[in-house]
């Protein structure tokens, strides 16, 4: 089977992308010092920009030179029927280039986003407070030393301290998967959907159900779309 950029790709690197930028602005708005994030930011974004032109670029050679291939169309793994390369290349570059698709991806990336920073927030403390009680327990005798070092760091260093800067990232990077790991499963991307929807048009079928694209002969589909 052809190794495809299917447009999921686009669907994942959205939401990094709006996640950079929402973290981009609360820090500027923080008054931090966001030179070094802003930059890693700005590559991403160009990384993105030139994987969606290069994506474009390929699915448009695939239209005006045909390959011999052929795509099986499943539906709750029953064929429906099959597609030229052609075709169904151009049914993905209908899709990622409309903009309505695009601006129903970012919003829903942005909620996410939002929903993923409320969770961050939320379990910071929580994770703060059973490391210091699992830390009482350890070295019980430690403790109190530990505790005063750190916050006479803060007070006289803030973020130059090497010790913080650690352990604030450490504790971050904690709390950041422990808020992905409770995040409900995401549902399929609006261009997913949308080509499911297509494909569907394309064969006239109203089955519903999870859609499964392969290339003749044999190998397993990706899911395209309900």
């Amino acid at each position: 089977m052809l190794k495809k950029f299917e447009p999921s790709l686009l669907f994942w690197l959205g939401g990094p992308a709006v996640g950079l930028l929402l973290i981009f602005g609360i820090g500027a708005a923080s008054g931090l010092s966001m030179y070094p994030f802003g930059m890693s930011a700005a590559l991403f974004a160009i990384f993105v920009y030139f994987t969606a032109t290069h994506y474009d670029r390929q699915l448009q050679g695939r239209i005006a030179d045909p390959q011999p291939w052929i795509w099986q169309v499943s539906v709750n793994g029953v064929s429906i029927g099959v597609i030229a390369d052609a075709d169904y290349a151009a049914i993905l570059r209908r899709v990622v280039r409309d903009g309505n698709i695009a601006l129903d991806h970012l919003v829903a990336s942005l909620k996410w986003t939002i929903a993923l920073a409320a969770k961050i927030f939320f379990v910071f403390p929580v994770v703060v407070f059973w490391l210091l009680a699992l830390l009482a327990m350890i070295i019980p005798d430690e403790t109190m030393p530990f505790l005063t070092k750190l916050y006479v760091e803060w007070n006289e260093h803030a973020m130059k301290s090497a010790m913080l800067t650690n352990i604030v990232g450490m504790i971050g990077m904690l709390s950041v998967f422990l808020a992905f790991l409770s995040m409900p499963a995401r549902t399929l991307s609006s261009y997913k959907q949308t080509t499911g929807r297509l494909l569907r048009l394309h064969f006239n079928t109203p089955a519903d159900g999870d859609i499964y694209v392969s290339r003749l002969p044999g190998g397993c589909g990706d899911a395209i779309g309900k």
